[in-house]
């Protein structure tokens, strides 16, 4: 806001006060006949300089009311001058009517509602005053517009204050009564403008030449760039622009469109039948984002901010509090600016989030890139699990390795390799009960429940085997899965041959292995057929019996080879003689 002037007055002797006492009782009977026609001619220079000239007409008979004629008025102006206007004298016309003079030059907006706050304060009134100029903003505006707070009679109703406060007789009549406005002229560039409506928060009159070309829509997209915990951005703009409005002004848009592209950046132009431009900005710390903002859409004062990612109860849910604030009343039509965030690495991850200085949180969800189960089964029910886990190395340091662990058991073993985490943990059990109840201790049932595995062998065909499965990946897991999630199943001592049932996702077999493909789903439910392979004990002991046998026999045959003539001799020694 302008700051305030002081009001400058002359200094006067008694004698003089005496004498301007007695003359404002002429001017002020002319006042009060409603006779002074006040008009006005605003001249705008293209810097916002200029000089507003005010000019009453007094008709001849009131004129005659003024001791001392057009000099008295000019002692009268300058006595009270609040500062910053200039008396420039009086003519007649050729009616015969007396045209006072009076102007006020500024050297800008700012300096011309400085002065004209001097001149209301001097009248008493105390709002303060607002001047607005708008040059030409080659695409956007072609003209100039210029407007103010305030009246022209307002600004010069310390004239008519003055006078009163000078008089000692009854006033039953307002200093705003004694001046009629006729006439009230803008100029600039030695053109007239027109009297126009400008938005504001004030009451304001205001005067334009100037025709506004915006785009129909502009759309704002920023992304983090590669690892989001280095703080480093994108952003690419996207401005539709219809080919009527282009062709108005098409080099300045084409100049625009070229300076809205930082170093390093790119501009892809619309073609002869499209109408959409976009401009893309080098990766960038979120001040520069901010400044290159400013000046792909002609404006002041754009905020860019990224708080540091916060998890929730659920730790692959990370909250972040973002402002993306920016102006576009210049280039943008209304409600012609909308923006999307993404913070994440996939476009699922964007959101579209409002324009404005308050903090929006933006909630991002992240997944594994890859989870894969595999289990081996033996006839009693028991077996071994193997699961891995694999996430971006960039989302296992939002997560964090100790928060992975605790979330997969203690035993988890994590190894990185080409920018991806992968965790394994492994899970065993000799039979059906032991193996379910490690499961579950795991995580591995559904909601509290417990994992089943049993393995059941047909009565009716031996060494035939019904194999049924229900288990689940961890909960904490189950909603952060990714597609290509797999369970492989393998026998110990049998071997799958058919698949009865499966539940969920895509099942095939190959290799004496199944192989289910989960879709997305958290959960297996498998029914299979099996068959026995290998030996049982009973089996294994009754071959090491055969075989122990065949070698006892074997051994005794090459001794007997061995040492057959011993023994020939042994069994044909004579018999001793008694």
């Amino acid at each position: 806001m302008p700051t305030s002037l002081g009001i400058f007055r002359g200094a006067s002797s008694r004698r003089l006060h005496l004498f301007l006492m007695t003359l404002a009782m002429g001017v002020l009977a002319l006042l009060l006949s409603g006779c002074g026609e006040l008009s006005t001619t605003t001249e705008v220079n293209a810097d916002g300089s200029g000089i507003e000239r005010f000019s009453v007409k007094i008709n001849s008979g009131d004129m005659e009311k003024v001791q001392g004629g057009v000099e008295t008025i000019e002692s009268v102006v300058n006595e009270k001058n609040p500062g910053g206007f200039t008396f420039d004298g009086g003519d007649k016309d050729s009616e015969g009517n007396t045209i006072v003079k009076v102007s006020l030059a500024f050297d800008s907006p700012d300096d011309y509602a400085a002065k004209a706050k001097t001149a209301l304060e001097a009248s008493g009134i105390t709002e303060t005053p607002e001047v607005i100029f708008e040059p030409p903003k080659p695409p956007f505006t072609t003209g100039v517009t210029f407007a103010r707070s305030f009246g022209d009679e307002e600004l010069v109703r310390w004239i008519s204050q003055g006078v009163m406060d000078a008089s000692q007789e009854e006033k039953n009549y307002e200093a705003s009564e004694m001046m009629n406005e006729t006439s009230t002229k803008v100029v600039s560039n030695g053109k007239e403008l027109e009297t126009t409506y400008l938005e504001s928060d004030i009451a304001m009159n205001a005067w334009s030449d100037s025709e506004k070309l915006t785009f129909d829509d502009v759309t704002v997209e920023t992304a983090a760039f590669d690892d989001p915990s280095e703080k480093k951005f994108k952003r690419t703009i996207h401005y539709t622009l219809s080919r009527e409005t282009y062709r108005k002004a098409s080099e300045d848009f084409d100049k625009f469109f070229e300076s809205a592209v930082p170093e390093g950046g790119e501009l892809k132009a619309a073609s002869a039948t499209e109408n959409v431009w976009t401009v893309s900005f080098p990766a960038g710390s979120p001040e520069e984002i901010s400044k290159w903002t400013d000046t792909a859409l002609a404006s002041k004062g754009s905020e860019f901010s990224v708080s540091d990612p916060t998890p929730g109860e659920d730790p692959f849910v990370l909250t972040t509090s973002v402002v993306s604030n920016m102006e576009c009343t210049v280039a943008c039509s209304e409600g012609g600016l909308q923006q999307t965030i993404n913070l994440g690495t996939t476009e699922a991850d964007a959101a579209m989030i409002p324009v404005g200085p308050e903090p929006y949180s933006v909630s991002r969800s992240l997944s594994l890139t890859a989870a894969k189960i595999d289990v081996q089964i033996n006839r009693d029910g028991g077996g071994k699990l193997e699961a891995k886990y694999s996430l971006s190395e960039a989302d296992d340091a939002l997560i964090t390795e100790a928060t992975m662990t605790k979330l997969l058991g203690g035993d988890a073993s994590r190894k990185v390799e080409d920018g991806t985490a992968t965790y394994t943990v492994t899970i065993s059990g000799k039979d059906s009960s032991e193996f379910t109840s490690a499961l579950a201790k795991a995580g591995y049932g559904e909601q509290g429940e417990p994992p089943a595995v049993t393995v059941v062998e047909n009565p009716s065909e031996h060494k035939k085997y019904l194999v049924d499965l229900d288990m689940h990946f961890p909960e904490a897991l189950s909603e952060h899965l990714p597609q290509n999630s797999s369970w492989t199943i393998k026998g110990d001592g049998i071997a799958p041959t058919a698949v009865l049932d499966s539940s969920n996702g895509t099942s095939s077999m190959a290799d004496d292995a199944i192989t289910v493909k989960s879709d997305g789903g958290s959960y297996l439910i498998l029914s299979f057929a099996a068959e026995r392979r290998g030996l049982d004990p009973i089996e294994i002991f009754g071959i090491a019996a055969v075989i122990g046998v065949a070698l006892l026999v074997i051994a005794g045959t090459v001794l007997a080879i061995v040492y057959r003539n011993k023994l020939k001799n042994l069994f044909n020694r004579p018999a001793a003689t008694a």
